[in-house]
């Protein structure tokens, strides 16, 4: 074996390394929406069903949404060699964002015929915090983006089967695709009309036939509401705050040309400036050009603790790196395509309006050509550069690694909803005492954990018909808690104990959560006196 065969190697043991290492502990817990796609997933294994009893889904019913099916699948074929829930639920995220580095080293080495290049693309794919903090927790995107880049990958090898298997694929994880991969090939065709143009017009009518195969799956939920369902509600165009905001907008332009009188017309000028099409707009530009942002990429990442790693998703430095590449890159053949496609990158997220701020998850499709522009630009130094930047990433990395392992636990714990787990193990011992045991949402709805940590599946493989206003088999409530009626056993958040004590005097505490990390919740189950 040749020596950067080795190299490759090793690489990708330590991307490996870094995505397996203690993957059930860090992040400190499986949040909501990973928890569901573990419940949806034993749901399949044992039912061929989703939870709300639909066989052989290809969209899975979920409480608050409909779900792409891939990541759910792989899930569910993992349990099948992988008892352990929790591992079985993230292990699918770390092997794709494993083969994600594999799928980077392909592209970069087509695009710059270098080995070397794309050997640095490798490194630089297995040390990027925002892909090995996605390749630690059930996000789809990690599948999404192996089999998008994948797709663009045999695309410029001309290999059009396997390009359009892969992009359909890649929408197959997560919706955010379902657009770029249609932006992706409009531009290759109008980047390449003079190639395409020669293709026979039978061979188009056959690639086109196996698009539409390919795609019917998720044309025939789209046309059902399934595949567009959380979009069309997160979407700019259905803001319900918009009417509102054009008519303070008016009414200030109003007062401002018509001060102190009443029934002024709205002006012509202010009907112009003021208008649905203009604040929808407003909010595109603003949401595209936060993309690009240097605070969002440089400095602190997505304003949600659970998207991102307690740091950049870029180490700051790179921003010269990606400067400079992307001045060396104009030199190569494809340097239209893949600026192209890293402009059009941000546009789904740009046209969503339920995130404050840069969303890391919905973004991470940047990553791919942030790489080539920083591959290419330290390809290009001289060898003693490379050598001294090689102990920069190592520092700047360390430091990284050390955040995220040490410091990021305690502050995120709460955000990935650490402690409900707990809670649920605490109070299963007294489960058999009490005819009714109610479990409050104040903090976060915990039916979706009590159904994934007690394996809860039914006979007749149906279990969200075993819920009736929030209580599962006339025994477990879930929701509010009215400290004015009899609860039976009580588990609660240990702020809301705090605030309603003088309510539950009737109650003894006991057992509390242990406090393990600086921002968490505890949880205390509360006893009933006997009579």
């Amino acid at each position: 074996m040749k020596l950067y065969k080795y190299l490759i190697v090793v690489i990708l043991i330590f991307a490996t390394f870094l995505r397996l290492y203690q993957l059930k502990s860090y992040p400190v817990s499986l949040f909501a929406d990973e928890v569901d796609a573990g419940y949806q997933a034993s749901v399949l294994n044992k039912c061929s069903s989703d939870y709300f009893g639909n066989k052989y889904p290809f969209h899975l019913h979920s409480f608050a949404d409909y779900r792409a099916p891939f990541y759910i699948y792989s899930v569910a074929i993992i349990q099948k060699f992988v008892p352990d829930k929790e591992l079985s639920t993230r292990l699918p995220a770390a092997i794709f964002g494993i083969l994600t580095c594999w799928a980077l080293y392909l592209l970069v080495k087509k695009i710059s015929t270098s080995e070397i290049t794309a050997q640095i693309a490798l490194f630089l794919s297995a040390v990027s915090p925002w892909l090995i903090h996605y390749s630690r927790s059930a996000f789809e995107v990690t599948g999404m983006l192996f089999f998008l880049i994948l797709g663009i990958y045999y695309l410029l090898e001309d290999k059009y089967y396997q390009s359009i298997l892969f992009l359909a694929f890649s929408a197959y994880f997560y919706s955010t695709a379902k657009l770029f991969v249609v932006l992706i090939v409009i531009s290759a065709i109008i980047l390449n009309f003079a190639k395409y143009k020669k293709i026979k017009l039978k061979k188009i009518a056959l690639i086109a036939l196996f698009t539409l195969i390919i795609g019917f799956p998720y044309l025939k939920d789209t046309f059902q509401g399934k595949a567009g369902f959380r979009f069309s509600y997160i979407n700019i165009f259905s803001d319900p705050t918009i009417s509102t905001q054009i008519d303070y907008q008016r009414f200030t332009d109003a007062s401002v040309a018509s001060p102190g009188q009443i029934g002024v017309k709205t002006s012509f000028e202010s009907k112009i400036f003021h208008n649905k099409i203009t604040a929808i707009t407003n909010k595109f530009i603003e949401n595209y050009l936060s993309s690009f942002g240097t605070d969002f990429l440089f400095v602190k990442g997505d304003n949600n603790l659970r998207h991102q790693p307690g740091s950049s998703y870029l180490y700051p430095f790179e921003l010269f790196l990606i400067i400079g590449g992307l001045i060396l890159f104009r030199k190569n053949k494809y340097y239209n395509f893949i600026v192209t496609l890293l402009l059009l990158a941000p546009i789904s997220f740009a046209l969503t309006r339920d995130s404050f701020g840069p969303h890391g998850t919905r973004l991470i499709l940047l990553i791919p050509f942030f790489i080539i522009f920083i591959a290419t630009a330290i390809n290009a130094l001289n060898k003693k550069i490379k050598i001294i930047l090689f102990f920069v990433y190592l520092f700047f990395v360390s430091n990284f690694l050390h955040n995220y392992f040490v410091h990021y636990p305690q502050n995120s714990a709460r955000i990935w909803h650490y402690g409900i787990k707990e809670a649920l193990e605490l109070s299963y011992p007294l489960e058999n005492k009490y005819q009714q045991i109610s479990y409050s949402n104040k903090y976060e709805p915990v039916l979706p954990f009590f159904l994934f940590y007690r394996n809860y599946i039914p006979q007749d493989c149906d279990p969200a018909s075993h819920i009736k206003d929030s209580v599962l088999d006339n025994k477990y409530y879930f929701g509010a808690i009215d400290f004015n009626k009899p609860n039976g056993l009580l588990v609660l958040p240990l702020s809301e104990y705090k605030e309603n004590q003088v309510k539950l005097s009737n109650y003894s505490v006991y057992k509390t959560t242990a406090k393990n990390y600086t921002e968490q919740e505890q949880f205390v189950i509360l006893e009933p006196h006997e009579n």
